[in-house]
């Protein structure tokens, strides 16, 4: 059944509002429905990489950068509408904000909804749903491992997985896909120094070889949205 307008969720806070610099606050946004009832939830902090590095590692970094640029973009992406519902905010900054739209239940009123990760531009007010990352540079892990520390964590996984052979391609889908979930960035850092995104997979095991990291350059947003 398709939602009325009047039922249809909205975010009553500006999200150009909600940026803050590095040192803001998490962020509190607030969704109304046509009840009158009014929901709250808050961002998750941001997270900066540190910048004090010798300069000749600047250099090298800056180098390596330009490599994967000429390489190609590192993102693909489609123009989106502005989420409604089953979504949350993962990382926003003072120019893009990060956030996921999960499947939701589909008991709930309007049924599921397309699972995908979605960027918003403070500048243009737009949305985009990122639907792939350049594997350039990343790293890719597993769920399974020799290690009997490593073990004694992922054994309550609900689910396995295994990115590596995405090492050998030069893309991977978004969101990941599990064995039987969808996973989206548990955390995003941004490096001035590099002008890329890092974006942390399954990280909160707390096990380097599952963890996936995937780099998104920041010129290559503000290349999305301009081409809406």
């Amino acid at each position: 059944m398709k939602r009325s307008p009047a039922g249809r969720l909205v975010l009553l806070t500006a999200l150009a509002a909600a940026f803050g610099s590095g040192t803001a606050p998490a962020h509190t946004f607030r969704v109304a429905s046509s009840n009158g009832h009014t929901r709250q939830f808050q961002s998750r902090p941001l997270h900066l990489l540190g910048t004090h590095r010798p300069d000749s590692v600047h250099a090298g970094l800056r180098g390596l950068l330009r490599a994967g640029q000429a390489a190609g973009p590192t993102i693909e992406a489609r123009p989106a509408d502005p989420p409604n519902r089953n979504f949350y905010v993962i990382y926003y900054d003072d120019a893009f904000l990060f956030g996921a739209r999960h499947y939701g239940d589909s008991r709930d009123f309007g049924g599921n909804t397309e699972p995908g990760l979605l960027v918003h531009s403070k500048e243009k007010s737009l949305w985009i749903q990122v639907t792939a990352i350049s594997t350039a540079g990343g790293r890719f892990g597993k769920s399974m491992s020799d290690d009997p520390e490593a073990r004694k964590k992922l054994i309550y996984a609900p689910v396995g997985w295994d990115f590596t052979g995405y090492a050998r391609r030069p893309w991977i889908e978004q969101p990941l896909r599990t064995s039987g979930s969808i996973a989206f960035p548990e955390r995003v850092e941004y490096d001035l120094a590099t002008g890329r995104y890092a974006l942390h997979y399954l990280s909160s095991w707390g096990v380097p070889s599952a963890e996936t990291v995937l780099y998104i350059v920041r010129a290559d947003l503000v290349a999305a949205f301009a081409a809406r």
